[in-house]
């Protein structure tokens, strides 16, 4: 049986009973979204207990759905807690931190590490491969046991995981519900849903196709993100084939972080990122491996260039990781440099 405010309420009171502390104390609620009525809990302490700072967090991002921001207007502040950016990461491992004078070679080697065992810091910390990905494995399946079958009663358990997996094993692609209930033989319906649980779980993230027509974004496919790229290589990607697509999420968890409004766009040809600020599009991005091939430089930039047509407004920004021939453009950024940018809003 689930708790409940009123257990909550309960062991407050035992604790003040028994210790009578003094001042103010610390009230930390963690994997609040299982406790039934947690924001009349919340409410109750907060107007009752003058002396007391609340920190409610959890692995569902129901919580900032919930209606305690309404029953604490003005006195709540809300935050997303994301794995470790690359800077970060950087950080953990002791390496250089301040600005873009990170070697080339020591710069790929860090990266490729990060995109292969991603930004949880326990993770980062280990040393040994095989306890990596055995700590990423613990992590993947607890995400989905207790934080999507068990809190949403999913009878069909092995059915998600499928969908899971094939979903990790295709991040940075567009996905229809239409194709994976052809692909994994799972009704639409149900499909819709265990995305929708897989979000509220912060597992993914998913971004739709850029339209004025809000009709349009809802018929065609989302785009899909992972939190983590060790999440990803865990679920079964394969890191080699697919390190384009590892390089997009990068970029992609780097502009959710910045609380970009972020949406795809395509036309016949497609942007990865277009970035809308109020009712205008600010900025369209493209991600790539390389430059050096002429072949790729040109499909890029033609790309940009297309888009820039329908948005004349929008700047062009091409992020490559690779740029050996030292191709000259005002939209050229390169990764690292991309990387090492201060978050802006």
């Amino acid at each position: 049986e689930s708790l409940t405010a009123l257990d909550l309420i309960d062991i407050i009171e035992a604790y003040q009973t028994r210790l009578d502390p003094k001042g103010k104390f610390y009230l930390f609620l963690d994997e609040i979204q299982v406790v039934k009525d947690w924001e009349k809990f919340v409410r109750t302490i907060y107007d009752q207990q003058k002396q007391v700072k609340i920190f409610v967090s959890g692995s569902s991002s129901s919580i900032f759905d919930s209606k305690l921001s309404s029953l604490l207007s003005g006195r709540i502040v809300n935050l997303q807690v994301f794995p470790l950016n690359f800077v970060e990461f950087l950080q953990f491992k002791h390496q250089d931190k301040k600005n873009k004078s990170l070697k080339d070679d020591l710069f790929e080697e860090s990266l490729t590490e990060y995109l292969t065992y991603g930004g949880f810091p326990r993770v980062v910390l280990e040393q040994n491969k095989i306890a990596k990905r055995q700590i990423l494995v613990s992590y993947y399946e607890s995400i989905l046991e207790q934080d999507v079958i068990l809190k949403n009663n999913i009878k069909q358990a092995t059915v998600l995981k499928q969908l899971a997996k094939y979903v990790l094993s295709n991040v940075g692609k567009q996905l229809s519900s239409y194709s994976l209930q052809k692909t994994l033989n799972i009704s639409s319906q149900n499909i819709i849903r265990y995305l929708d649980y897989l979000e509220d779980a912060y597992l993914i993230f998913r971004i739709p196709k850029f339209s004025y027509s809000v009709k349009k974004q809802i018929y065609n496919p989302d785009k899909v993100f992972c939190v983590d790229s060790g999440l990803v290589n865990t679920a079964g990607f394969s890191f080699s084939k697919n390190k384009g697509h590892l390089l997009e999420n990068l970029v992609y968890l780097k502009l959710k972080q910045q609380n970009k409004d972020l949406y795809y766009w395509k036309n016949g040809t497609e942007i990865d990122f277009l970035i809308r600020k109020g009712t205008q599009v600010e900025r369209l991005v493209n991600v790539t491996t390389t430059v050096d091939d002429d072949q790729v430089w040109e499909k890029e930039i033609k790309s940009l260039a297309i888009a820039q047509k329908e948005y004349p407004q929008a700047e062009m920004q091409l992020i490559s990781l690779y740029n050996q021939s030292k191709r000259q453009s005002d939209c050229l950024t390169s990764l690292k440099e991309f990387l090492f940018e201060k978050f802006n809003s």
